[in-house]
């Protein structure tokens, strides 16, 4: 095994590359401290049977670091198969074009933590059978990460494919796209901010399917601001959600899920967004193809002291054994809702469920609804303080003959808004 060590101000340079290294406690250990600074590139070695990390850096430094693990060929690990901490100064960190085949922990971690700067760069690797999860990229303390997370084939994850994780007031900016994510435990994509952190996730053009749970989840808690752009994701045969957004504490969030194709969702709605406590939301799922799915096509809830505004629109949702669109908007705050120009067709219950509670403002029109079990729009008022309107914006066209258009079921009466058209006919 090479263990490399760099203290007070030193400079250390080093290459090591096309070595079979088996039977050892690691592959490579690098520690940098003080205020040195380091470049190291680790490739194209074959490294088996460790009984910790197989390859690991610790930078605990006030300089910089250049930091590269290319080509190789990882097996066997008790522990990460590679490991990245950066604890002080800048590292700039490049893991590409390797192969990992079983690890009792994760296949690649990179973190950063207290004051550091991190750019990680996770390109090209292939991950199995590693038990704690595929790829990490973790960010905690005051410090800033930037990573792009690309091209990566994971498999067999006995927890989450890919992890963006942000606590303790850190800085996280990530791009997660053009994975292939398959039989993973947990979460395909897993994303979590907490504590103060900031966390910006572009998740875009991966590849999901065979997912025990869900194939892309995102929480945001504990005063974190969250924003996920999911776009042009393929996302098959997941047990629980397609997405799964949640939003709680005194948190905010945006969630944009665009253009995405959900199939085959089993036991849970396409996508679906849940938000609590005291939390501040912004909205937008649009052009994504849904169906079929086990319970709705999309969904979202709302409770306790939630703000939000919410738009979906143009999307094609077929095959929801329930509702096509259902919204639960039990929070005490106002929420303004559009729902326009959405293609809802087969569906199990209605075309759109709406149930509120409050003071909520709510659109829908220019929606083609086809074959329901239920009304095309239902809308149940709890209590005062619903306006329901989109008359004068668009007409809903409804192509099934036998239930009703429209189901009022409020207990409550509406506090004004022009109503809904479906089929040139206003409602209530």
């Amino acid at each position: 095994m090479f263990t490399l060590t760099a203290t007070g101000d030193s400079n250390l340079e080093s290459t090591i590359q096309n070595n079979v290294l088996q039977d050892n406690q690691s592959g490579l250990a690098l520690s940098v401290t003080g205020s040195s600074v380091s470049t190291t590139t680790f490739s194209g070695n074959s490294v088996s049977n460790n009984t910790t990390d197989a390859v690991s850096a610790e930078f605990d430094s006030s300089g910089t670091q250049e930091f590269t693990v290319s080509g190789n060929e990882i097996s066997a690990t008790d522990g990460d198969a590679i490991s990245v901490r950066t604890l002080a100064g800048t590292a700039d960190v490049t893991i590409s074009n390797n192969t990992i085949d079983t690890a009792t922990n994760r296949g690649i971690l990179v973190r950063s933590s207290q004051t550091s700067s991190v750019t990680a760069l996770v390109s090209g690797n292939g991950t199995t059978q590693t038990s704690g999860g595929g790829i990490h990229i973790r960010s905690s303390g005051s410090s800033n990460m930037d990573s792009t997370v690309q091209n990566n084939v994971i498999s067999n994850s006995g927890d989450y494919g890919v992890r963006i994780q942000g606590s303790n007031a850190s800085l996280s900016s990530n791009i997660v796209q053009g994975n292939t994510i398959s039989e993973t435990v947990a979460a395909a994509i897993d994303i979590i901010g907490a504590n103060n952190s900031i966390v910006a996730v572009l998740a875009q053009a991966n590849a999901i399917a065979d997912i025990t749970t869900t194939g892309i989840q995102a929480v945001a808690s504990n005063n974190s601001n969250l924003s996920l752009n999911a776009f042009n994701n393929n996302i098959t045969n997941t047990t629980q959600e397609g997405i799964l957004f949640t939003g709680q504490d005194n948190s905010s969030s945006r969630f944009e899920a665009r253009s995405n194709l959900i199939a085959s969702v089993g036991n849970a709605s396409g996508i679906q967004a849940a938000y609590l406590g005291n939390h501040n939301a912004e909205v937008i799922i649009a052009n994504n193809i849904i169906g079929p799915t086990a319970q709705q096509g999309l969904e979202i809830n709302t409770s306790d002291s939630t703000t939000a505004d919410i738009t979906i629109s143009g999307n094609g949702i077929n095959d929801s054994s329930q509702d096509a669109i259902r919204m639960v908007l039990y929070s005490t705050e106002d929420q303004t809702v559009s729902v326009y120009s959405n293609n809802l067709q087969r569906t199990g219950a209605h075309g759109v469920n709406l149930s509120t509670q409050g003071p909520k403002q709510v659109s829908v029109y220019s929606n083609q609804i086809g074959t329901t079990g239920g009304a095309a729009v239902r809308a149940k008022m709890e209590s005062g303080g619903l306006v329901l309107s989109g008359s004068s914006a668009g007409n809903n066209v409804y192509t099934d003959p036998t239930p009703v258009p429209f189901d009022s079921a409020g207990t409550a009466p509406y506090t004004g808004g022009d109503g809904v058209l479906i089929n040139n006919v206003v409602y209530p």
